[in-house]
């Protein structure tokens, strides 16, 4: 395939380009368009949802004429998507955390994904005190992406924990809303648009059909406070 242009377009076409482009990286049992091969070097993200948050959020940067430049990312994994968000945003400050396990991720691939960014990675549980303390200290963030533990209980703790370090007018992500493969997140976030209507405005993202389905659902402050 030709080079991807990561210079961003708010036209048809260009969605379409990068939805082909996110295909290439992504296996068919999210949507994508390569076959499973066992090395963990795929995009694990339905390439559909990708390209319209993209698109989403530079709306609302537009919109809200502002810049989203902190980012915040629970669950690293190999890096793909903080490399993609990253191509599109530049962020100024862009923190991640993963306990980055050995199985499942590809070392080159991960390692690839370090590089030419302004990138620190904590290395350890998100729900641990010391993350925590550490995430903090490095200051208010403008996204915040959740796709770390998909248990209910580390999502909510996650929620709980990190919602807290979201600036005025920043937005919340999360991953797996309508997943069919894990229950802990669709049952959070379910459970959250009950709880907080009054304070946060949902969107859900969604592209259904695979074998895998995941479903990205975005907070965004009602008094923007």
């Amino acid at each position: 395939m030709k080079e991807f242009n990561f210079n961003y377009q708010a036209s048809k076409n260009y969605k379409k380009k990068l939805v082909y482009f996110l295909k290439s990286l992504s296996n068919v049992e999210i949507g994508g368009a390569r076959l499973y091969d066992g090395l963990g070097n795929n995009y694990i993200q339905n390439p559909n949802e990708i390209a319209e948050l993209v698109f989403f959020l530079k709306s609302y940067e537009k919109k809200n004429k502002l810049k989203l430049n902190n980012f915040l990312e629970i669950g690293f994994a190999s890096g793909i998507n903080n490399t993609i968000l990253n191509k599109f945003f530049n962020f100024k400050k862009n923190v991640a955390i993963d306990i980055v396990q050995p199985t499942g991720i590809n070392y080159g691939t991960f390692y690839a994904n370090l590089r030419f960014k302004k990138l620190v990675l904590l290395c350890g549980n998100s729900t641990s005190p010391e993350i925590l303390k550490s995430t903090k200290i490095l200051g208010n963030y403008d996204i915040i992406f959740i796709d770390g533990g998909h248990e209910y209980k580390i999502v909510k703790s996650d929620f709980i924990n990190y919602s807290k370090l979201l600036s005025n007018n920043g937005l919340i992500i999360l991953h797996d809303i309508k997943s069919n493969v894990v229950k802990g997140v669709p049952k959070f976030w379910r459970e959250l648009k009950k709880s907080h209507k009054s304070k946060f405005k949902f969107k859900e993202i969604f592209n259904g059909g695979n074998k895998m389905n995941c479903g990205l659902g975005i907070l965004s402050k009602k008094d923007g406070k």
